[in-house]
């Protein structure tokens, strides 16, 4: 993917059709048209490689993740690929979204993702 390299564990979510997830994150990366002075939050980061593929565009990367084990693989990935700018957390969702800048990557498959867009909406 770009160059990238994965560890993914058996509680990771990754992308299992990696040509198109390569396609989605590229379309991803065109629509946040990033400068390199963004902070790009990347919630239910699962393994991080939306956040990590959006990093070398981003200032910093901040993935929130509810399941450890995938937010270790994350961190694992972050340092793999040389990314400094990357960090990731384990924590609920719900409640990490209150402080944000310019840009916002959601997993389009999470049922959550249209309640999370609401309430930042809300703080705008």
């Amino acid at each position: 993917m770009e160059g990238l390299q994965f560890k993914i564990g058996p509680k990771s979510f990754f992308q299992t059709n990696s040509l198109q997830a390569l396609e989605l994150y590229r379309k991803v990366r065109e629509f946040t048209a990033l400068t390199g002075r963004e902070t790009v939050y990347d919630l239910y980061s699962g393994t991080g490689s939306i956040g990590l593929f959006l990093a070398g565009n981003a200032k910093k990367v901040i993935g929130i993740e509810y399941i450890d084990e995938a937010v270790r693989d994350a961190e694992v990935n972050a340092g793999l690929n040389r990314l400094g700018n990357a960090r990731f957390y384990s924590g609920d969702i719900k409640n990490a979204v209150d402080n944000y800048k310019k840009s916002l990557e959601l997993n389009p498959d999470n049922a959550n993702a249209k309640e999370m867009l609401k309430k930042l909406e809300k703080k705008d």
